[in-house]
């Protein structure tokens, strides 16, 4: 792989993993990579948002149930992690 700029062009390099930034297979390909995020958090009866490389994972409860839904999500994101680092797609855990 190797980047143009007008008529100069950069050193090739070998991109064994992942998509360029700003390719126009990007979006394609991660629909492909994480469409199965979706099933994931469903069957945890949970419900999945998604907005461009963003996914949110809720639920709801009564007052009295707010122990056992925070247990139902933390299992959720554990078998999403999973999932994730068995389809070598990184899970930002800072902001997760």
């Amino acid at each position: 792989m190797y980047v143009l700029s007008g008529s100069t062009r950069s050193r090739p390099t070998l991109l064994r993993f992942g998509v360029p930034q700003g390719s126009v297979l990007g979006p394609i390909l991660f629909l492909f990579c994480t469409a199965g995020i979706i099933d994931l958090i469903q069957e945890h009866q949970l419900l999945p948002q998604l907005y461009a490389d963003d996914t949110q994972v809720y639920g709801f409860c009564g007052p009295d149930q707010t122990a056992g839904l925070c247990q139902q999500i933390t299992a959720c994101m554990d078998y999403v992690a999973k999932w994730m680092g068995a389809n070598r797609l990184q899970l930002n855990v800072a902001k997760t």
